[in-house]
C-alpha cells in the first residue's frame, strides 16, 4: 500500500486573521481615534531564489488589498486605517534582526504598561443570577465565601458585601490609574441582539459575542485613554429561558 501525497492547500489563515479580528471588532476607534496606529505585515518565506521575491511581494499585497475591500462592503465600517496598512516580504537569508532595515518594523513598549493594555483585553466575570438570588463574584470566581443578595436584605448586608468585592487583576489597574477620570458604559437587551458587538465597536472592548447565547450574568472590561478610563459593563440578555424573572431583575437592577 502506497501513501498518496497530501494536496496542496490554499490556506491563508495567517493572513486571513486579520480580517476575522476586523470582522468581530472594530477597525477605527471611536472613542479616540489617536489610538488607532496603521498596522504593518512582515512575511519572511523559505525560498533560495531572490529574483522571485518581488512576485511574490505583489502576489501578497493583492491578495491583503482584495481582502479589505471585501471586509469593508460586506461590514460598511470606517476602515481609514486600513489605507495605511502595510505589507512586506523577504526571505530567510535576508532576515537579520540587527539589521536597521529590519529594526524599523519593531515596536518599543513600557514593560508594565504593555501588561497593564493586555490584562485590559480580558473581561472578568463579576455577578451571575442562580436560584433568584444574586450573586457578585471575587476575583471573577464564584466561592462558599461570596455572598448572596437575597429579596430581603439590609443595609448592613450591603455593606458586607461591598467589602467582600474583589475584581481581580483590576484592582492594581484602578488604583494605578486612580487619578483619572470614570465613565460606565453598559448595554442591556434581549439576547442574540448584539450588546457584546455593539459595546465592542462603541468603546473598543474585546467582549466576545455570537447569535447564540454566550454571556452569563455581568461581565466588565476596562479601556483607558488619554482623560478617561471606561468601565464597560457587558449583561447577559434580558428574557432568557434559563433565567426566572426574579433572576432577570436582578440583573437589571446592578
Amino acid at each position: 500500500m502506497h501513501n498518496q501525497p497530501l494536496a496542496r492547500t490554499k490556506s491563508n489563515d495567517l493572513i486571513n486573521v486579520y480580517k476575522l479580528m476586523f470582522e468581530k471588532y472594530p477597525i477605527d476607534s471611536c472613542i479616540n481615534p489617536e489610538q488607532s496606529h496603521p498596522l504593518s505585515l512582515k512575511l519572511v518565506l523559505d525560498i533560495d531564489e531572490n529574483n522571485i521575491i518581488e512576485k511574490y511581494g505583489k502576489e501578497f499585497e493583492k491578495y491583503i488589498d482584495e481582502m479589505f475591500e471585501n471586509l469593508k462592503r460586506s461590514t460598511n465600517k470606517p476602515a481609514h486605517i486600513l489605507k495605511k496598512f502595510s505589507t512586506s516580504v523577504m526571505t530567510f537569508q535576508e532576515l537579520y534582526i540587527k539589521n536597521a532595515e529590519f529594526q524599523k518594523f519593531s515596536s518599543e513598549y513600557q514593560l508594565g504598561e504593555w501588561i497593564i493594555k493586555l490584562c485590559c483585553l480580558i473581561p472578568i466575570h463579576i455577578a451571575v443570577a442562580r436560584n433568584n438570588l444574586f450573586q457578585p463574584l471575587k476575583d471573577g470566581l464564584s466561592s462558599n465565601e461570596c455572598y448572596l443578595i437575597e429579596p430581603e436584605y439590609d443595609i448592613r448586608h450591603v455593606e458586607k458585601i461591598s467589602k467582600n468585592i474583589s475584581f481581580g487583576w483590576y484592582e492594581g489597574i484602578f488604583k494605578h490609574f486612580g487619578n483619572k477620570k470614570v465613565k460606565v458604559v453598559s448595554s442591556m437587551g434581549e439576547q442574540s441582539c448584539g450588546k457584546s458587538f455593539m459595546l465592542n465597536h462603541l468603546v473598543g472592548t474585546t467582549f466576545d459575542g455570537s447569535a447564540m447565547r454566550c454571556t452569563e450574568g455581568v461581565w466588565m472590561l476596562l479601556v483607558n485613554t488619554e482623560e478617561f478610563i471606561y468601565v464597560v459593563l457587558d449583561f447577559e440578555g434580558l428574557k432568557s429561558l434559563e433565567r426566572t424573572p426574579q433572576e432577570g431583575i436582578y440583573g437589571l437592577s446592578y
